[in-house]
């Protein structure tokens, strides 16, 4: 018994459908969750000082770093280097005090993250700690 040419030409194309059908759920595209990892600073006491921030699922094209206050006030930061795993972008302030930190790589939620990030040295000075008089100190080495 033949199959019929119309349904092979159903099932190919069901072929080449299939991964945008899967792909999107009720006409909204399912997106990859943006996971960061790890925030660090460097060259806080150089004119171009850095955050990077390394996690999986970043757009390696068009993702964005914004740093602002918790009032909501953020500006973009200026993207030394993306990949799909660390973003390197350069600070627009040393000043030391509590921020926001925000990555996009989309407009889903999924692809948003916001961290607090702290700068310099910030709060008050803790009352001072023991002098250690009195701690008997062995080295295991000898």
């Amino acid at each position: 018994m033949k199959t019929p040419r119309l349904a092979l030409l159903f099932v190919a194309l069901l072929g080449l459908a299939g991964p945008a059908l899967v792909a999107q759920t009720a006409g909204v595209p399912l997106t990859t969750q943006l996971i960061v990892t790890r925030v660090t600073t460097a060259g806080l006491d150089t004119p171009t000082p850095t955050v990077t921030i390394d996690g999986l699922n970043f757009n390696a094209t068009t993702s964005k770093v914004y740093l602002g206050t918790a009032d909501g006030l953020f500006q973009e930061l200026t993207v030394q280097s993306r990949t799909p795993t660390k973003i390197v972008a350069v600070l627009n302030t040393t000043t030391p005090g509590g921020y926001v930190l925000k990555v996009s790589a989309g407009t889903a939620a999924a692809q948003n993250f916001s961290v607090d990030l702290t700068l310099g040295a910030v709060g008050a000075t803790g009352a001072a700690g023991a002098d250690g008089a009195g701690f008997l100190f062995r080295n295991a080495f000898q």
